[in-house]
């Protein structure tokens, strides 16, 4: 008997050994790209439970949320008690003569969070009325890090179809980590952009698989899926379906009638997304046809496609510098004819994506990229695949893994020097590893502030300074539209001038010093430089003060182009009140603009510029009607 059981003690033991073999020889393959995935999901979670504060959802985040609030709770997408109870502090909940207050936020995320909540109501005690927040909300959201594992996963077997394993890898961990995936993933759950991500990526892996294999209707039925959620993320999405038309368009040129599904699959999953969207807004606004933020957020002429990539609040350049290295692909990519009928409509996707992007009022947040994140991975990876092909030589590889080693000393040293004297890294007391090596590394990054200015933005800094005569450190700042504010659904203004007792203005002024209440001339034709977030002003003021009578010329000049002058130069006298001008038309737009006077000689001293302002007079019908 109990020889029968050390038997079938082995027998089970071979099971599991002969288990484990078939797991292991088919995840070798993929190795670096399921520890890739693993370590995006582990990071990412660890990051959103340890941050408490980004369980309650904030901002955009706050109304995609009423969305599955109301389905499950309320079972429907009324959300007049949900304001109530959860608020509306963008104040958008209006009424636009249906009965049912606006949500102008995409609904989706609640795909995700409404089944969630669906199962915490079998456990989670309370007051459905407390469910604006935790620990509802903590739940849910917590599925942005398994999105961000389903993104990195997927885009990494989008690569595997060009790529070998390390070198797929290396490029979707270098975006997801250093791209806007893992920040919006793990401090940013409740806005929609991981699951857009996600939606976006899956559905690109299902249609290459499907085109590959079209004899799986299974595969198709995910393709239908994915497109459906992504366009019920942003409708803009719906671009994504020329993907597998173009990629089945080439992979059955020979077989017309093999294209028949790709085109099927694609329609019903733009039958499905638009659709429901369509449903939605009906219900919502009494038309499918409305663009919910109404007619003053997104102006294509005006949009600044630059200023979105170079911006230090949310530039893509400067807060994600990991995606030059999608920039070094392009050629590469460019020439791999294989992959061309994937990159191509991939590319033109990404220009839409980023104009669209660019055209709207607040233009800087560069999250809204993160559903490019699977293109990126893609056009990385053959520079990647360069240097790879490049280090065959053990001596080169040796060589780039010192230089590798020396870079955090060099960091720590040089860091540190400079971080001492500057009270950045304490001394003469025991610190902490924060202190030291936190510090040094703040000491470092200031000196490169202070003497180079910008890494992954110094040749546009260059051209800044270059333009403007003023250090191409403050491109930043002259690049923050904070000067001149409209709020595009009320209309009423925000801020709208510079005044120059701020120290912000001042750092944005050539040929002028700051003394008491505002600032004085040093050259005959001074200038300010600020960027505008609205788009028009008809009129400008400017409040000086003079101790002589002066006369004093205005104008604007875009970053392109001549100055355009508010007409001739004015006479400013002693006691007199702000010098109103109008603007002429084309002389002004949103993004960055420069105001230059031009003044006399003898005045130089005479005249204190304190502030100048901005209006628009121009009669506007409301923003929804």
């Amino acid at each position: 008997m109990n020889q029968d059981g050390i038997v079938g003690g082995k027998g089970r033991a071979g099971g599991v050994r002969r288990w484990w073999r078939a797991v292991n020889d088919r995840l070798a393959p993929e190795r670096f790209g399921i520890v890739v995935t693993m370590g995006s999901l582990v990071a990412s979670m660890a990051l959103y439970l340890a941050t408490p504060g980004v369980h309650t959802p904030g901002s955009d985040g706050a109304y995609s949320w009423l969305y599955a609030r109301s389905l499950v709770f309320d079972g429907d997408i009324d959300f007049a008690n949900d304001y109530r109870l959860c608020g509306d502090r963008f104040a958008v909940g209006i009424d636009r003569g249906t009965g049912h207050p606006d949500n102008i936020f995409y609904p989706g995320p609640a795909l995700f969070w409404a089944p969630l909540l669906l199962v915490a109501r079998a456990f989670l005690p309370g007051d459905p009325d407390g469910t604006c927040g935790p620990p509802w909300s903590t739940f849910a959201l917590g599925i942005a890090p398994f999105l961000l594992a389903v993104t990195a996963y997927s885009a990494y077997r989008l690569l595997r179809r060009r790529f070998a394993d390390g070198i797929a890898a290396l490029a979707v961990a270098l975006l997801v980590f250093g791209g806007p995936a893992m920040r919006v993933a793990s401090v940013l759950p409740s806005y929609s952009h991981v699951h857009d991500a996600a939606c976006v990526t899956v559905f690109l892996l299902a249609a290459v698989r499907a085109i590959e294999g079209p004899s799986h209707p299974l595969r198709w039925a995910w393709v239908v899926l994915a497109l459906a959620a992504a366009v019920l993320h942003r409708i803009s999405n719906a671009a994504f379906a020329s993907v597998p038309v173009a990629v089945a368009l080439v992979a059955h040129r020979s077989h017309p009638r093999r294209l028949l599904p790709a085109l099927v699959a694609t329609a019903g999953g733009l039958a499905v997304g638009l659709g429901t969207m369509g449903v939605i807004y009906r219900y919502l606004y009494g038309s499918p046809l409305v663009f919910t933020h109404g007619r003053y957020f997104i102006d294509f002429g005006q949009a600044h496609p630059w200023l979105m990539l170079l911006d230090r609040e949310e530039g893509l350049f400067f807060h994600f510098p990991v995606v030059w290295l999608a920039v070094l692909g392009l050629p590469f990519g460019l020439r791999d004819r294989n992959r061309a009928p994937l990159l191509l409509p991939l590319l033109g996707i990404a220009g839409l994506e980023w104009w669209l992007c660019a055209a709207a009022l607040d233009w800087s947040p560069a999250r809204r990229l993160t559903n490019l994140t699977p293109l990126f991975a893609l056009l990385a990876a053959y520079p990647l695949d360069a240097v790879r092909r490049w280090f065959g030589q053990a001596s080169r590889a040796v060589t780039a893994l010192g230089l590798a080693a020396a870079v955090p000393a060099v960091v720590y040293g040089v860091g540190y020097a400079w971080g001492v004297p500057r009270g950045m890294v304490p001394s003469e007391r025991p610190l902490t590893q924060a202190e030291l090596y936190g510090g040094a590394a703040r000491g470092f990054w200031a000196l490169v502030d202070d003497t180079v200015g910008g890494v992954a933005l110094w040749p546009a800094e260059r051209l800044f300074r270059a333009r403007y005569g003023l250090p191409g450190s403050r491109l930043g700042e002259a690049a923050f539209p904070r000067w001149y504010v409209r709020d595009f659904r009320s209309l009423e203004f925000g801020p709208r001038g510079l005044f120059l007792v701020d120290p912000a203005a001042q750092r944005l002024a050539r040929g002028l010093v700051p003394v008491e209440g505002g600032m004085r001339p040093t050259e005959l034709d001074p200038s300010l430089v600020f960027a505008a977030q609205w788009r028009e002003a008809t009129h400008l003021a400017v409040v000086a003060t003079v101790t002589e009578p002066i006369f004093l010329r205005v104008g604007l000049r875009p970053p392109l182009g001549r100055t355009h002058w508010c007409g001739d130069a004015r006479e400013l006298l002693p006691g007199q009140g702000p010098l109103v001008l109008e603007v002429p038309r084309g002389a002004f737009a949103s993004g960055i603009n420069e105001v230059r006077f031009e003044l006399s000689p003898a005045s130089l001293r005479a005249l204190t510029l304190r502030a100048v302002t901005f209006d628009d007079r121009t009669p506007l019908r409301p923003a929804f009607e």
